[in-house]
């Protein structure tokens, strides 16, 4: 039984690049992480992650509460523009 184990090859992956959206804020993707055990020093106990489909670059800000996921989202689309 191992040895067939051992054997078996995963499913392959293709090879090239998944293509990008050509403009920034084209499509962004987020998730909102939390609730910490532990709140940071300025009380936060969520974080929320911004990832923009073409420069693939990651932006991550701090929040006390779910609800202010919107509002953190309109100062990340001003910045980014």
């Amino acid at each position: 039984m191992h040895t067939l184990l051992g054997k078996q090859h995963g499913a392959l992956f293709q090879h090239g690049h998944a293509q990008r959206k050509p403009n920034v804020l084209d499509v962004v993707y987020f998730d909102v992480c939390g609730l910490m055990t532990t709140n940071t020093l300025g009380g936060a106990r969520y974080f929320v992650t911004f990832i923009d489909d073409h420069s693939r670059k990651v932006f991550a800000y701090a929040l006390r509460t779910k609800d202010q996921v919107y509002e953190v989202f309109k100062q990340f689309h001003a910045s980014v523009e």
